[in-house]
């Protein structure tokens, strides 16, 4: 079985489900041009999973064959193998209902906080704050944000379980712009639903500024 995932961010992928037990070493994919892949042997039946990313991000397979809940509180990819069998609907493992999706963003702002639009900051700045509404999507899926340094390498990530019911949907997330993990270039944020790209923004971070033990030190 050929598991695919969008090489748009990320050093290292993970598969991990439960023909795995779900272990953190067991399959990792390899990069091939712009997709990580792996091809593993995998029973019949139905089989949750998901990737786990620079050892931090949790996300869903876009092209799985369905997403149910999970206990914590999020989503898992499905997969159901050469088999009959029903998936059993609880509270922890239900699934949701049909996705109807037309990547209308109808803004995307980065700001920085009680400041206009902007996009460059200095790594002195407080908060940077992406805002976005999301229209036409119905079902309870998960929306992630994905922060990434220059390097691609996921720096913060994000998730959320929306209930959409088809009308518009006002989103927010934000990173800090604190401490010496900052460094200074051209940053991104993704924004997807259920593993799947929706948008992305770029954002310079300068390096003028930074912190030190003992307070603000400019560099010129």
């Amino acid at each position: 079985m050929i598991f695919k995932f969008p090489a748009i961010f990320g050093q290292k992928v993970a598969l991990l489900g439960d023909f795995n037990n779900w272990r953190f070493d067991k399959d990792l994919l390899e990069k091939e041009g712009d997709e990580w892949v792996i091809d593993i042997e995998i029973s019949k039946g139905i089989h949750r999973y998901k990737f786990l990313i620079d050892d931090k991000l949790w996300i869903n397979d876009p092209y799985a064959d369905m997403y149910v809940n999970n206990r914590t509180g999020s989503l898992n990819s499905v997969i159901q193998l050469d088999s009959d069998d029903v998936v059993r609907v609880s509270k922890e493992y239900g699934i949701i209902d049909d996705i109807g999706m037309d990547n209308n963003f109808n803004e995307i702002v980065l700001m920085k906080k009680s400041e206009g639009e902007n996009r460059e900051f200095n790594i002195s700045g407080q908060q940077i704050y992406i805002y976005n509404s999301i229209k036409e999507c119905i079902g309870e899926v998960e929306v992630t944000y994905v922060w990434c340094r220059p390097d691609l390498k996921v720096f913060e990530s994000d998730s959320t379980l929306l209930k959409a019911t088809g009308g518009e949907e006002r989103l927010y997330n934000y990173i800090n712009l604190r401490g010496e993990d900052f460094k200074p270039g051209l940053w991104r944020v993704f924004i997807l639903i259920n593993g799947r790209l929706l948008a992305t923004e770029e954002f310079l971070i300068k390096s003028n500024f930074y912190y030190h033990k003992r307070g603000m030190i400019l560099v010129k």
